[in-house]
């Protein structure tokens, strides 16, 4: 953990960067298929590092990344056991900016709307960014492109899976109730 913690936790923190949060929560890093526990060439976290995209800043030396493949290969997970921390309380899908942001902007958009990202003129890292790029029309979801872009299924595109009918009934409904910043 403290390799991952002085690696990639600036960045991939709580409100994580990139569609990458909670690094340092173990049962997240599982269930979000960052590690696989026993198989360490499976999993996103050690291929980012390997393949040289992660951390931005700098490689990880190999003897920390052979101790992240050691750490990861020793999991083993045993039938009706759980020896897994639960993860960290998640914020509820609510019609809230910080829910939205959290359960929807974050780990489905984030990755290229940002600063950095394949679209950083539509930066949705943060309230004031997202409302400035035009592509939410407070009160009106029929008239705003990021809703538009999302029923339509061109957004959020691969890597990221589709928005659930919550998640786009949470988006429609924050929309015309003024897409406030609560």
């Amino acid at each position: 953990m403290d390799i991952i913690a002085s690696n990639c936790s600036g960045c991939h923190g709580a409100s994580g960067q990139g569609g990458v949060s909670q690094i340092k929560d173990v049962a997240h890093l599982i269930q979000s298929g960052l590690i696989v526990p026993g198989d360490s060439s499976q999993g996103r976290l050690i291929g980012s590092i390997e393949d040289g995209s992660m951390p931005p800043s700098g490689g990880v030396s190999s003897a920390d990344l052979q101790t992240l493949k050691n750490w990861v290969d020793s999991f083993q997970l045993v039938s009706g056991a759980d020896p897994l921390p639960e993860p960290e309380p998640a914020i509820p899908l609510e019609p809230t900016f910080k829910s939205i942001q959290a359960n929807i902007l974050i780990p489905k958009c984030v990755g290229c709307h940002r600063v950095g990202g394949e679209r950083p003129r539509e930066n949705y890292e943060s309230y004031s960014q997202t409302i400035s790029t035009g592509k939410v029309v407070p009160g009106s979801p029929g008239e705003s492109e990021m809703y538009k872009e999302i029923i339509s299924g061109d957004m959020p595109r691969q890597p990221y899976s589709l928005l659930t009918n919550d998640e786009i009934d949470v988006l429609r409904q924050w929309i015309a109730m003024g897409a406030l910043d609560n």
